[in-house]
């Protein structure tokens, strides 16, 4: 074994990224940690300096739009969960020492985002091996590496000496690159400049958002597009004019998706078009909801062997299914969606999930649900009584609840009929998941409380089916990781054990199950003991986990005693 045969594989990974699904990617990610932590001597200099220390470089200065930079960003996320062992922590901070810092300051604006959302996401970076005030000490220092970023980056998302079009242009940047980031950096703007901008920049997004009722023609060409192409059901087809023009035009419907892509995400294209008032706007995205559900949903439905175009015609309404998902959620994100379109919207989600292949915009959907919560949740700055929420907001919460159940057991459905297809699925989903989880534990109430109930549900009942299967005591092993857990299972606890938060909120769930005895079962116990070990051996909240095995203890002890007092009985 060459030790630069390193360098040759890492070139192919690198050559072929572009072409990897996250799916894909992701485990790609888990060889090269895995790869990193067996690795020694020259081999493991050679995986860092040469493979790991690349990622990084690529991840600061590639730009935003290259096919590469999602998936090395990816890759870096991998590592950067891995965080709070003492070995990680020190290669990051070997690593990202000679590099990031420098990034964080140089002029051009695109580079110093790319390294201010590293920065954050591995923050703290430290030398495990200093001693607790020199950690400390480095620490504050980066707090203090962070004011002077806030900084640089509100100059370059909001450059109040542009003009508004600029500033919508980096609005719509920050969106693309971390949604999550643009929500709090926005939240904060107006701490950082005067009202009156902060004003501007409300109205020409709206201005922006607006525009879409414009193109109205434009787009009813594009629906003909894309219905014409969908075969039709049965020998009569729905008319969608009572008048049409006798011309044959060639379906376009390729065209017609790329340029409704182009129209929802081109900033210059939107502003080609007057401002018009009131909801039009959310009107138009009602009618294309329920034209989705009406004329695309029904080919989301399994292949069939004798019609040779079934499998152009699913991919189409599933291509067609996820550009809309996609638009709904950036109206979410921005704000704009009332409780009209938001019940409009999930009543699509729901029927989605409904057809036959609609497993598959699973990953679509959940960013859905999670920008739903997230205008649902209340905000600690508001002066609003918490007693007695808005009941619209309940009922849209309960919504959201139940479609994330429904989630769950299509996931767990396509586990067990195509094992292989579903572990992929799983794999797809895990990004919106942790997402979701993360959004739904700020809530801490029903009806969201209930998603934790769900999770933990699916846990318990994947490992009971499978400890059911043993015949003998000796066969069952304790799991130490996540990887040593059914798919399903291992996708969430997975999920869960990235933020201390959810990790907290899950335990807390499995807490009160637990007092409530709805886990009664000797299986169903050993299912939750399987859990806590996992959870255990991950470092994460052990006053929780400790709780929670007192909790089992005593469950098990009562049926001890049970047993025994019925023994004596007979």
């Amino acid at each position: 074994w060459n030790v630069d045969f390193i360098l040759v594989i890492h070139g192919t990974i690198k050559n072929q990224l572009q072409f990897y699904n996250k799916a894909m990617v992701s485990q790609i990610s888990e060889i090269y940690f895995r790869a990193w932590k067996k690795a020694s001597g020259a081999f493991l200099e050679k995986m860092e300096n040469s493979c790991i220390q690349d990622f990084m470089r690529n991840a600061i200065y590639l730009h935003r739009a290259s096919p590469v930079h999602s998936k090395v960003r990816q890759i870096m996320s991998y590592f950067h969960s891995r965080k709070g062992c003492h070995s990680v922590d020190k290669m990051l901070f070997n690593l990202y020492r000679p590099i990031l810092w420098k990034a964080l300051s140089v002029p051009n604006f695109e580079v110093r985002a790319n390294a201010t959302l590293l920065f954050t996401e591995a923050f703290p970076i430290h030398d495990p091996d200093q001693s607790n005030t020199e950690i400390d000490t480095n620490i504050q220092k980066q707090l203090d590496i962070a004011m002077r970023i806030v900084e640089l980056l509100f100059n370059s998302f909001f450059p109040v000496n542009e003009s508004e079009k600029e500033w919508c242009c980096r609005c719509v940047t920050l969106i693309q690159m971390n949604p999550m980031a643009a929500r709090k950096f926005y939240q904060f703007a107006h701490k950082h400049t005067a009202p009156t901008n902060i004003i501007k920049l409300m109205l020409a997004i709206r201005r922006m958002l607006n525009s879409y009722i414009q193109t109205a023609d434009v787009l009813e060409l594009a629906t003909d597009w894309l219905s014409e192409a969908l075969p039709k059901q049965g020998q009569k087809a729905a008319k969608s004019r009572q008048v049409r023009i006798m011309e044959t035009v060639e379906a376009k419907p390729d065209l017609a998706l790329v340029y409704l892509e182009y129209l929802f995400s081109h900033t210059s294209a939107q502003e080609k078009h007057n401002l018009t008032e009131g909801r039009d706007f959310l009107l138009s995205l009602e009618h294309v909801a329920v034209w989705v559900a009406d004329r695309v949903l029904p080919f989301l439905k399994h292949l069939n062997e004798n019609s040779p175009d079934s499998e152009t015609s699913q991919q189409l309404a599933a291509q067609i299914t996820e550009s809309f998902l996609l638009v709904c959620r950036d109206v979410l994100l921005v704000g704009l969606a009332d409780d009209m379109l938001k019940g409009q919207i999930l009543h699509l989600c729901s029927l989605i999930l409904l057809s036959e292949s609609g497993y598959t915009c699973i990953p679509a959907v959940l960013p859905v649900l999670k920008e739903v919560v997230n205008s649902c949740v209340p905000n600690d700055d508001d002066n609003q009584d918490q007693e007695n929420p808005e009941d619209t907001s309940a009922v849209v919460l309960g919504v959201v609840a139940n479609i994330f159940q429904k989630i769950i057991e299509v996931l767990a459905r396509r586990l067990k009929k195509e094992p292989e297809e579903g572990k992929q699925l799983c794999q797809s989903a895990a990004p919106g998941l942790t997402d979701f989880l993360q959004v739904a534990q700020t809530w801490g109430k029903a009806p969201l409380s209930g998603v934790f109930s769900t999770v933990f549900a699916g846990i318990v009942v994947e490992k009971r089916h499978l400890l059911q299967k043993i015949t003998h005591p000796e066969e069952v092993i304790v799991p130490q990781s996540v990887d040593d857990m059914p798919p399903l299972s291992s996708i969430l606890l997975s999920v869960i054990l990235k933020s201390p938060s959810v990790t907290g909120a899950f335990l807390s769930e499995v807490s009160s199950s637990l007092d409530s005895e709805a886990i009664s079962s000797l299986t169903e116990l050993a299912a939750v003991l399987h859990i806590l070990a996992v959870i255990k051996h991950s470092g994460r909240s052990k006053g929780d986990v400790k709780r929670a095995a007192v909790s089992v203890q005593q469950q098990i002890h009562n049926h001890a005693v049970s047993s025994v007092d019925g023994s004596d009985i007979q």
